[in-house]
């Protein structure tokens, strides 16, 4: 059950990012990877939006999960859809019916007006981020929250590029990563659960901070 007395509409307008922050803290470990110093950024950033916005205007991102109610709320507020990949079909449900009893009952508005998730991955050639210029959207604002590979987020950026608007901010989850190809943390923390010695980290596999990488690609 998430569907509390969160106060009047009043009350929670006048500190929506307390609201947001309380739901947040609700959630489970494992669809709430994000800090809360990060979650209040995006929310800043998407604040920050509002003079941008046309009836084109959408929000993106890649990996779905706390950064999706921050994303929603704005979505909601200002009339726009979100559009989440995220290869978890079940934690698109989950996140569906928390945000439902919290965003939906403070908004009055159904969620499916306004969240389009897609259950497979982003780079898909079919139903992956390509498909915004198929629906003639300009994303604002994406967040970037998907393997953690810069062979990955280079692809995602390239599929945006066509997308992006003039004024779109471009948020990165671990910004400081640096692994080209493959995740090596995630890969030897699966691998030490599974009691297999770790990867060996090779230089090839090693290129520059994600966030250096992207603004590059963002510039040219």
């Amino acid at each position: 059950m998430y569907d509390f007395e969160f106060g009047t509409s009043e009350e929670i307008a006048s500190n929506e990012l307390e609201f947001l922050i309380f739901i947040k803290h609700l959630l489970p470990r494992w669809c709430n990877s994000i800090p809360d110093s990060e979650f209040a950024a995006i929310y800043h950033l998407l604040e920050s939006q509002k003079d941008h916005l046309n009836s084109n205007s959408v929000l993106v991102e890649t990996g779905a999960g706390a950064s999706s109610l921050v994303l929603l709320n704005f979505a909601m507020k200002n009339n726009l859809d979100l559009f989440s990949w995220e290869i978890n079909a079940t934690k698109c449900a989950f996140l569906r019916g928390v945000y439902n009893d919290t965003l939906g009952k403070y908004y009055r508005k159904s969620l499916w007006d306004y969240w389009k998730y897609v259950p497979c991955n982003s780079l898909s050639d079919h139903i992956g981020l390509s498909i915004l210029g198929e629906l003639k959207k300009n994303v604002v604002f994406c967040f970037l929250d998907s393997e953690h590979t810069l062979k990955t987020m280079l692809g995602e950026l390239n599929a945006l590029d066509p997308v992006l608007a003039e004024n779109a901010i471009v948020a990165i989850d671990d910004a400081n990563y640096n692994y080209k190809f493959v995740n090596v943390s995630y890969v030897n923390m699966q691998r030490k659960k599974l009691g297999l010695p770790p990867v060996v980290e090779t230089d090839e596999n090693i290129g520059g901070s994600f966030f250096d990488e992207c603004s590059e690609v963002l510039k040219e």
